[in-house]
């Protein structure tokens, strides 16, 4: 199951960045069996791509 985790990631996270974005807000990940006995498993990942900027916001603290 964590190589399926894994791999899931993987394909989303190549999006993004081709996207422009550095993070993901909202990730989700999602595990279903569709097959007798456990043999194949559904695996689904959900989320929003984003772009963050350290030091931008007026409520920024110094990171030390």
């Amino acid at each position: 199951m964590h190589r399926a985790r894994r791999l899931a990631f993987a394909d989303p996270r190549a999006i993004a960045a081709g996207l422009g974005a550095n993070a993901a807000a909202g990730a989700d990940s999602d595990y279903e069996e569709i097959a007798k006995k456990g043999s194949m498993l559904l695996v689904s990942i959900t989320g929003t791509a984003v772009t963050v900027r350290a030091g931008t916001g007026p409520d920024t603290v110094p990171h030390r």
